[in-house]
């Protein structure tokens, strides 16, 4: 049974590591992800037929073992026509090498499926005795054969490109060449040992191997589409540190960033339509004369006023998480007691803005807006009061500010 026992392991491997692709929707699924998941179910078909391969081998079964070996090539063939559909999808190259990929998984698929129907007639790929010996056929060899042939041409291509590709469709091809060498060892092994289960150990150690490109491929394009975004908001890439951090946290202040709140927008407004939110607190914060100082003393001013802003915010809102959203613009949405105590926090923050206004230090305008349930549907609708009694209170700064420098 170690052969079926083989199978069956390479088909645990092949759910666990894949889970995330092989029952995710196909509406959540790029383009190449799709052609990897059809890939996938091919290669699960192809263990299948190779665990009741074993099955009715050592079970002595000839006719069923005759059916299943039949299927068993069938499956060979439909994962080779899914490894170059998808392998043309993921390379995104509109070469000559992608349409021969194309040509050859259905040449290759239409003539196994061709032999197939003429073996039940004349055995030309196997035959199958009554004591369940199975002896393969001069058809077999081509057919592995002529795997081979274009496995060896793939990956010599694959690396070849490979050697002058940059980023991510360096590694794409390095993937199609790793899983072309794989599977070459196993088909060439397997032709002198057709009783062995090299084919799905190929397939396991073949598919692991892509699964690590892949996910490592999806991080670095996920990391610069993230650099990319954040460079054209903020125009500080020499403060960005790792994408994973940088994916909820501000580079500058290193306070939540816009991701982030949107977030947490996203699960207060689902907290509001369960009708399961009961409180909610929120405070918007808006820095004076950041484009002063930029305009004066330079961006790198500007950047240090937005941090003496964000450490004076903290040093009132301490149990809360507290976002950049914009340029010189935070929200706070109030927790624990910094809720409680909101009154009386705000009242204290605004004591020390006063004095600020007249120390010409860092001015920070705030609003502050309570959830009203029954009243409000969303969050935006409590961040929109919050905002308007911000601006006013801005203005009241300003005039403060005048009356001062008179």
């Amino acid at each position: 049974m170690y052969y079926s026992l083989i199978g069956i392991l390479a088909i645990i491997v092949l759910v666990i590591s894949n889970h995330d692709v092989m029952f995710k929707s196909k509406a959540k699924l790029s383009s190449a992800m799709f052609a990897y998941r059809n890939f996938l179910y091919t290669v699960a078909f192809f263990y299948i037929t190779d665990i009741f391969w074993g099955v009715f081998w050592n079970g002595l079964m000839p006719v069923p073992l005759f059916i299943d070996t039949e299927i068993f090539f069938v499956a060979m063939a439909l994962g080779i026509l899914f490894l170059t559909r998808y392998a043309a999808v993921y390379v995104e190259d509109k070469s000559t090498f992608k349409r021969i990929l194309l040509i050859f998984g259905a040449v290759f698929f239409i003539g196994v499926a061709v032999l197939i129907i003429l073996n039940i007639f004349t055995p030309i790929m196997f035959y199958v005795d009554e004591d369940c010996g199975y002896f393969p056929k001069t058809a077999r060899y081509i057919v592995l054969g002529f795997q081979i042939m274009m496995l060896v041409l793939t990956s010599a291509y694959a690396f070849h490109v490979a050697v002058k590709a940059k980023g991510h469709l360096r590694k794409r091809y390095i993937v199609i060449g790793l899983f072309g060498l794989v599977m070459l060892s196993a088909i060439s092994i397997q032709m002198f040992f057709p009783l062995l289960p090299l084919y799905t150990i190929g397939y396991m150690m073949g598919c692991s191997l892509m699964r690590t490109f892949i996910v490592e491929n999806e991080k670095n394009e996920y990391r610069d589409n993230l650099e990319d975004a954040l460079n054209r908001e903020q125009k500080q890439s020499n403060e960005l540190i790792t994408a994973w951090k940088m994916a909820y946290t501000d580079a500058l202040t290193g306070a939540k960033n816009k991701l982030a709140y949107i977030e947490s927008e996203y699960k207060i407004d689902e907290s509001i339509t369960n009708r399961t939110l009961e409180k909610m607190s929120l405070v918007v914060f808006d820095i004076n004369g950041t484009k002063i100082v930029n305009d004066t003393l330079g961006h790198v001013a500007g950047d240090k006023h937005i941090v003496d802003a964000y450490n004076l915010i903290n040093e009132f809102i301490k149990e809360s998480s507290i976002y950049r959203v914009g340029g010189d613009e935070f929200i706070a949405i109030l927790e624990g007691n910094d809720y409680d105590n909101r009154g009386e926090i705000l009242a204290e923050f605004h004591n020390k803005i006063i004095t600020n206004v007249a120390n010409d230090s860092v001015v920070i305008a705030f609003g502050k807006a309570e959830y009203v349930p029954g009243k409000d549907e969303n969050c935006k609708s409590v961040l929109e009061r919050a905002d308007k009694l911000m601006y006013k209170q801005k203005e009241a700064l300003k005039k403060i500010s005048i009356q001062k420098n008179k």
